[in-house]
């Protein structure tokens, strides 16, 4: 077996383990956080949207939750 084959071995067996925990614990622990961290933020944005859409999205909730302040700056 060359260098070579051996490093793809090598990967492809920690793919593997990889993967084996990524859904054993990983997956289990961010459904847990969806499941409960909305209850108890603020603000939850989805952090798989674009940049600009995620600014625009915590710039309205900012303001949502603190008008005068945004009355006292542009009024």
């Amino acid at each position: 077996m060359t260098g070579g084959e051996h490093d793809a071995r090598a990967f492809i067996a920690w793919l593997g383990g990889y993967l084996d925990n990524y859904l054993r614990i990983v997956s289990r622990m961010l459904q847990m956080q969806r499941e409960r961290v909305p209850l108890r933020a603020d603000v939850v944005l989805d952090g798989r949207a674009d940049f600009d859409t995620l600014v625009h999205q915590a710039l309205e909730a900012i303001r949502e939750r603190f008008p005068d302040n945004d009355r006292r700056r542009h009024g």
